[in-house]
């Protein structure tokens, strides 16, 4: 499952539209049905939009969708019950200071994470590039030694005629 497919089941789960999904984190209509990969900026911006998603989840596909995941619980305390609602927004909002900065160096891990990857993509290219042109540096020396001789051969065509 790609990443794309991954936002998508978070936009279905979450209740929302795709358009409102793009349009609240300013993407262009379409963004998720292009194939491509989605750069580290936007990786961070839909994090920060579903705070509850686990970014290795959203990334990989590795672990639950959610980082905690509570579905069909109930909560009882101060005889009051929260049963059947979605329980993660409670708990996100009760999170304490230090859970916050927890989540969020989580989310910054990650987000190290693809900036290697990216750099190694990169570093990736670059050296596939002048290991391309090199080559056709080469080509080049051989086509000019080619020609070089053509035109010597026909030089001296020309010349015993």
């Amino acid at each position: 499952m790609k990443i794309t497919e991954r936002i998508l089941q978070v936009i279905e789960y979450k209740g929302i539209t795709e358009y409102k999904f793009n349009k609240d984190l300013g993407f262009s209509n379409g963004f998720l049905n292009k194939s491509r990969e989605i750069s580290t900026d936007k990786y961070a911006n839909i994090l920060a939009y579903f705070s509850d998603v686990n970014p290795e989840w959203l990334l990989t596909g590795k672990g639950d969708m959610l980082k905690e995941k509570i579905v069909n619980q109930s909560i009882i305390g101060d005889n009051n019950q929260l049963a059947g609602r979605d329980i993660n927004n409670t708990l996100n909002s009760a999170m304490t200071t230090d859970e916050r900065i927890d989540a969020l160096i989580r989310q910054n891990d990650a987000l190290s994470e693809i900036n290697a990857k990216l750099a190694q993509s990169v570093q990736d290219a670059i050296k596939m590039a002048h290991e391309t042109i090199a080559a056709n540096q080469k080509q080049g020396e051989a086509n000019q030694e080619i020609m070089k001789r053509l035109l010597s051969i026909l030089e001296e065509k020309k010349y015993l005629d």
